[in-house]
């Protein structure tokens, strides 16, 4: 028994080895001064078209990094990241759900607060056809979110914690919150979107319903691994952790004044 680890530590010790070989190959076989610099990245397909470009350029800033990136949904991004497949994980987080990790092994950093709340097209609402929160005459065409994905959950516990019932009906699923926001541009129906999704070009189209009381508050969240000990994560990780978080995502901030021409 004494030469035996406990699961966790064995899992993380693992870990460690695979990444220690896969980086000695990169050496061996020539690609070590890239390979060195480069960082192995888990995002949602949302964050990755919205915000991700703006952040490279933040945390990219003076040093010399390269990326790849994996795609999908919180659960395969989340266990990517424990199988070592992936050196940094960023993904949305609820409070009423959150994300369920050893943070003995892993390190947390906020990098902004977004919301998730209902949007739908400013000419369905212009033009009567759509009533928020919805009647059972008239009820809400609704986009939703696939059932078990992360958002469907968090939109199930606005909808129970909301002052009036929703009156819906079903229009779309989808596990994408991009294609729900383009079912709403096109007028289709109502979607819960991260304001994070709610893209320059969309805001001009979309309008937000029903006020504070149908929306979250819900972090952005990047998780490392505490015993990776490659450079180039560490010199990432270190700069996220020096930032201040944004409060805010820019879509909803209020747009500045002009200041008057003196001329």
């Amino acid at each position: 028994m004494s030469g035996n680890l406990p699961i966790r530590g064995a899992s993380a010790y693992a870990t460690e080895i695979a990444r220690t070989l896969t980086d000695a190959r990169a050496e061996i076989s020539g690609g070590g001064a890239t390979k060195a610099d480069h960082i192995r990245i888990a995002i949602p397909y949302a964050l990755a078209t919205t915000r991700l470009p703006s952040w490279w350029a933040e945390w990219t800033d003076g040093q010399k990094l390269t990326c790849s990136l994996m795609l999908g949904n919180i659960h395969d991004l989340g266990a990517a990241l424990v199988a070592g497949e992936v050196d940094v994980a960023i993904c949305f987080y609820g409070a009423q759900e959150p994300m369920f990790l050893d943070m003995a092994r892993f390190d947390k950093v906020q990098i902004e607060t977004d919301r998730l709340r209902p949007w739908a097209a400013k000419t369905l609402v212009a033009s009567g056809q759509l009533q928020f929160p919805g009647t059972p005459r008239r009820p809400v065409p609704l986009l939703r979110y696939s059932r078990g994905i992360y958002f469907a959950r968090l939109v199930d516990a606005i909808i129970d914690a909301a002052p009036a019932p929703l009156a819906s009906i079903p229009v779309m699923d989808s596990d994408m919150a991009d294609v729900l926001r383009e079912m709403a541009l096109a007028g289709h129906g109502v979607a819960w979107l991260p304001d994070s999704g709610i893209t320059p070009t969309s805001a001009e189209t979309l309008t937000p319903l029903g006020g504070d009381a149908w929306g979250m508050d819900i972090s952005i969240v990047a998780y490392c691994d505490r015993t990776n000990r490659r450079a180039a994560v560490h010199r990432l990780w270190s700069g996220l952790k020096q930032a201040e978080p944004a409060s805010l995502h820019p879509v909803r901030k209020p747009a500045l004044k002009k200041k008057p021409d003196k001329s």
